[in-house]
C-alpha cells in the first residue's frame, strides 16, 4: 500500500467484448506528488483470468483466491463487482472469507461460515 503522498494510478486489465471478463491482471502505480517519478508499482494480482461467458446468460457472481500478501481483498474487486455487475467472492492467505458486492466487503464470521456448512479441517 502507498506511504508517501502523491497520487495513485491503476492499470486495469479491460476488454471491450461483452462475452468476456477478465479477473486479475491490475497494477497500482504510486506516483510521487509532482507527477515527476513513479514512486512505487504493486501488482494486484499474480495474473490473469480470461473468462468466456455464454451469450444471452446472466454471471451471478465470480468466486476466487487472492494470491497477493493481503489479508482483505485489493480494491480492484470493488472495480470488477461494478464492472460486471456481480458479487465478488473472495479468499485470502490469511484463510478468511469475504464477498465485494455494491461498494461494500464482508468478512465472514465463523458463525456465517458455519451455517453455510462450511467446516475447516485442521
Amino acid at each position: 500500500m502507498p506511504t508517501e503522498a502523491g497520487f495513485l494510478v491503476y492499470a486495469l486489465a479491460a476488454t471491450n467484448k461483452r462475452d468476456e471478463m477478465f479477473i486479475g491482471g491490475h497494477f497500482r502505480i504510486t506516483v510521487s506528488a509532482d507527477g515527476s517519478r513513479v514512486a512505487r508499482i504493486d501488482d494486484l494480482s499474480k495474473g490473469l483470468l480470461r473468462f468466456k461467458l455464454e451469450r444471452d446468460k446472466k454471471l451471478e457472481l465470480n468466486a476466487s483466491a487472492q494470491a497477493v500478501n493481503s489479508n482483505h481483498p485489493v480494491e480492484t474487486f470493488v472495480y470488477s463487482s461494478y464492472l460486471y455487475h456481480i458479487p465478488m467472492f473472495v479468499g485470502t492467505k490469511d484463510k478468511a472469507y469475504w464477498v465485494v458486492n455494491d461498494g461494500k466487503i464482508h468478512k465472514f464470521t465463523k458463525a456465517e461460515l458455519e451455517a453455510a456448512g462450511h467446516n475447516e479441517k485442521k
